[in-house]
């Protein structure tokens, strides 16, 4: 199996299904998961205002909105652990069709709905799915693995941006501080092997210090740098930039930035980072690639 995490919530899906469709933030979003042939898995949340908290009634009108009134009336109580108070199952009786499940999470305060595009008689929602998973809102630091990128951040932090394409993972973090935000940023590339052959580690850093080249400039020497990460050794280099001074009144931006790029060997990736802060890079870098099993 395959863990996902995205906004606090775990799940564990089969290694055949990827993410297709995400948005929205910790509050309301969707994920969309589907193999070479079809959608497969939905997982859609969102918070319902305090004040209209009828968990049980808005759960009902979702489950209606979803499959119509019929199908709503044959929709029984399941709640798949004690992450969540309440929830209801609708299972279609003659597949191909949708199975879905409709709960609440209190330590989240997020309606989260679920729903498997099942196309044999199987009900992998219930008895696979469902089971696994979690909601995280209070873990710290909070974990996050979407296809095969990995690690763990505080959970003040949000998701300020993400890119997400073939063999280019790119997951950005931000946190409100005074005077200015904090930030930390992870790129992963794979192939390493075939990405150190276009360029050599000192080249792959200089690629990601141009990003910021208009409002930093390079000070100091390019330094060797070795972390360990849950077992593995990241060998690479790393090298301070320091904010120009035509820019000191621009309060978004910190006075220094850390940037690294170091060769994840074992996985074969290649990871960029750039952070505000030195203790970041120490704390969530040797988190990265959590999510490896070896396959």
């Amino acid at each position: 199996m395959s863990i996902i995490v995205w906004q606090a919530l775990s799940i564990e899906v089969s290694p055949r299904w990827s993410p297709i469709k995400l948005e929205g933030d910790f509050s309301q979003g969707y994920l969309l998961l589907a193999d070479l042939h079809r959608p497969r898995l939905g997982l859609r949340w969102h918070t319902p205002k305090p004040k209209k908290l009828d968990v049980p009634a808005i759960i009902d009108r979702q489950m209606l909105d979803e499959v119509g009134q019929l199908a709503a009336n044959e929709a029984t109580a399941f709640v798949p652990s004690k992450a969540f108070t309440f929830g209801k199952i609708y299972l279609e009786p003659k597949p191909p069709g949708r199975d879905i499940w409709i709960g609440y999470s209190r330590a989240s305060q997020r309606i989260i709905e679920v729903v498997h595009h099942a196309h044999r008689r199987e009900h992998l929602l219930r008895d696979t799915v469902l089971p696994s998973l979690t909601d995280l809102p209070d873990v710290d630091p909070r974990p996050w693995s979407i296809f095969d990128l990995s690690c763990q951040v505080h959970k003040d932090f949000a998701l300020e941006s993400r890119q997400l394409n073939v063999g280019d993972l790119l997951l950005e973090f931000s946190a409100p501080a005074k005077p200015r935000p904090r930030r930390f940023a992870v790129r992963q590339i794979a192939v390493a092997e075939l990405a150190l052959k276009r360029k050599n580690l000192d080249g792959w850093l200089a690629s990601l210090q141009r990003q910021s080249h208009k409002q930093y400039r390079v000070t100091g020497n390019i330094t060797d740098i070795t972390i360990e990460a849950a077992g593995r050794k990241l060998v690479g280099r790393q090298q301070w930039l320091n904010r120009r001074r035509r820019y000191f009144w621009v309060r978004r931006l910190h006075r220094q930035l850390l940037t690294l790029a170091l060769h994840d060997a074992q996985r074969d990736r290649l990871l960029l980072i750039e952070t505000s802060e030195e203790d970041l890079a120490k704390t969530i870098i040797p988190t990265i690639g959590w999510g490896w099993h070896g396959d």
